[in-house]
């Protein structure tokens, strides 16, 4: 079986079927448990969904003595998958990269929607992460103020991460204007 992410020809997926492969899950989240680490996102998984790598992912992290947080990612996870993504992961995606177009903000209702009956104590489908501030490195969101606010809200109610990437501080775009943009009616 050769399992080769089709957008990055770097990563590979483990056989199951191996001698040793549930062996070289164990010892990876052993590790990942002295170092501390409490929150992992694998790619790669998803599409096609990976059943057999998910279970022994999720065999590796509860023999490994520590809770860890799986996350399995890009989207768009089959809903036929659903109760399975439930049972062995903690997130999953429901789309592909999430952007800041209108488009995809719309369609994310109808996603996030579907995803209703596996919203439970301690999973999450995943919309993915918010686009708001500077993305791409440089460039400001294309969302304007009531689209931010609106996604933000989503998210929220579809109890989906809301993990966002913030600049430091005080730092301005190369434009020099601030990378946020804030209305004076803005809640703190």
């Amino acid at each position: 079986m050769r399992s080769t992410c089709p957008w990055n020809q770097d990563m590979y997926g483990v056989d199951m079927s191996k001698p040793g492969a549930q062996e070289y899950y164990d010892s990876v989240f052993e590790q990942f448990a002295e170092w501390g680490l409490d929150f992992i996102k694998i790619d790669d998984l998803s599409r096609p969904y990976a059943t057999a790598e998910i279970e022994a992912i999720r065999k590796a992290i509860d023999k490994c003595g520590r809770p860890i947080i799986l996350s399995l990612s890009p989207g768009d996870t089959p809903i036929q998958n659903g109760a399975h993504a439930d049972k062995h992961a903690n997130m999953w995606r429901v789309s592909d990269d999430f952007w800041d177009r209108w488009e995809p903000l719309r369609g994310m209702f109808g996603r996030l929607h579907r995803w209703e009956p596996y919203r439970i104590k301690g999973s999450w489908p995943d919309a993915d992460m918010l686009p708001f501030g500077i993305i791409e490195f440089t460039r400001p969101t294309n969302f304007t103020h009531d689209e931010q606010r609106l996604c933000f809200t989503l998210w929220s109610i579809a109890r989906s991460p809301l993990i966002l990437r913030t600049m430091k501080c005080g730092s301005a775009s190369r434009s020099g204007r601030s990378p946020v943009r804030r209305s004076s009616s803005a809640r703190t």
